[in-house]
């Protein structure tokens, strides 16, 4: 029997439970499906991604401002990866 598991995202900063096979993509055509401008934590997608536990996805139709939530969560989640990738390849040098 196959389980179903449900993993918590973050969609526009509003907390939301979905599937875990549930993509980028996938989560814009069924809450945002005007949306063109598809951002993954920090990043804007252009192709469909995964998504994982916390992942913070931002909904934007061209010309529409962000509000200062959002695009304060987009910076945090941006800087937030690049120090992570820092950190890893600072580990992977066999530094600690």
């Amino acid at each position: 029997m196959l389980e179903v598991v449900d993993v918590k995202i973050y969609v526009n900063e509003k907390p939301i439970i979905v599937n875990e096979k549930a993509t980028a993509f996938g989560i814009r055509d069924f809450v945002k499906k005007e949306a063109d401008i598809v951002v993954l934590n920090g990043f804007i997608l252009r192709e469909d991604a995964p998504l994982k536990k916390e992942d913070r996805l931002t909904l934007v139709i061209r010309g529409e401002i962000p509000n200062e939530k959002e695009i304060e969560a987009m910076i945090i989640a941006n800087y937030n990866k690049k120090e992570k990738d820092e950190n890893d390849i600072y580990n992977a040098n066999g530094c600690s």
